[in-house]
């Protein structure tokens, strides 16, 4: 996972020549550990305060996409989709991560010296 942040596409590389069983046991990691966090976001009650604390974890989607694309071949099919499924979801996590709510900005109450009526000069006030 450190190779990843200096050098992904060496990091890419190794993870492809993994042996089967050491994938299987890095992929079985990454199924529990992913399970627990999106787990824990299911049942946040404000689920953009709970992907705000965790940064960090949306930082390392990208790597368990390219773990992933890496070592699907090599990994049993069940545990290839279950991983692969909880990668899409971390990755919705993302994009839910990064939407901002649209506000409408308010237009600036201009003052008097500006050419604008003062607020007591608005209709309904003053």
């Amino acid at each position: 996972m450190e190779q990843y942040r200096h050098d992904p596409d060496g990091a890419t590389r190794r993870l492809a020549q993994l042996r089967p069983d050491i994938a299987a046991v890095l992929a079985a990691d990454k199924v529990i550990s992913l399970s627990y966090v999106l787990a824990g976001a299911r049942r946040a009650p404000d689920i953009r305060a709970y992907w705000s604390t965790r940064r960090a974890f949306l930082l390392l989607v990208p790597y368990f996409r390219a773990f992933l694309a890496a070592t699907a071949s090599k990994l049993p099919e069940g545990l290839a989709d279950e991983l692969g499924g909880l990668v899409r979801e971390a990755r919705r996590a993302v994009v839910l991560a990064a939407q901002v709510p649209v506000h409408r900005p308010r237009r600036p109450v201009r003052s008097h010296s500006q050419g604008g009526r003062a607020r007591s000069e608005l209709p309904g006030q003053g």
